[in-house]
């Protein structure tokens, strides 16, 4: 397991803390795209391709650009494609910790939290708060604090292109991504720092 981060729902022992600070991240998300030849391609003709997409759990989430395309350069097999998405991801912040939370394959993430209907007032509040409804959507993850600065926007994705053999993956920068509406992970991000003013105030 790694050192660095731990996804939540396998800690064992966990100090909560109270969250101190909440901002809008971004995590860096890679998968393979590796074209399986079989009865049907895209358009539903027989012998064509069919593009089959697969990623490693917990670790295809990096916290750099060039860490991802490190990793896919040790995975990658002859015949595969890679994609990397720039992801938001909302940064919950303790003293010592971070809960990081995101949700991939949608282009609406967090969406289905919110309104926010709990006095959430700790990193283990929000953790068991955003668990996931389903395989392969929510994500939770706790590291270190500052691990994480906040954003730039906007957010891209990245594509491979192979040059065949053992030649180095070149990688395109395709424009801003379209598909995301940050409206939900935003009001996620207002709710907690309007609780944290609020307890800052009654203190």
């Amino acid at each position: 397991m790694r050192t660095d981060w731990c996804p939540f729902e396998e800690l064992d022992g966990f100090q909560d803390e109270p969250v101190l600070s909440c901002f809008l991240g971004k995590l860096f998300h890679f998968w393979e795209m590796r074209n399986v030849w079989g009865l049907h391609d895209n358009q539903g003709y027989p012998g064509g391709p069919n593009w089959r997409i697969t990623y490693p759990g917990y670790e295809s989430f990096c916290y750099e650009l060039s860490d991802a395309k490190h990793k896919i350069s040790r995975q990658r097999k002859r015949g595969s494609r890679w994609g990397i998405a720039e992801l938001p991801v909302v940064v919950i912040s303790g003293e010592t910790s971070s809960l990081v939370v995101g949700e991939i394959n949608t282009g609406e993430p967090l969406s289905k939290f919110i309104p926010l209907r709990k006095k959430l007032l700790t990193l283990q509040d929000h953790g068991l708060y955003f668990k996931p409804h389903s395989e392969n959507s929510v994500f939770r993850i706790v590291c270190q604090r500052n691990r994480l600065d906040p954003a730039e926007l906007p957010f891209y994705q990245h594509s491979s292109k192979s040059s065949g053999g053992s030649q180095p993956l070149t990688w395109e920068k395709l424009g801003a991504r379209q598909d995301l509406d940050l409206r939900a992970v935003l009001l996620v991000i207002s709710s907690v720092n309007k609780r944290l003013q609020r307890e800052a105030h009654r203190g």
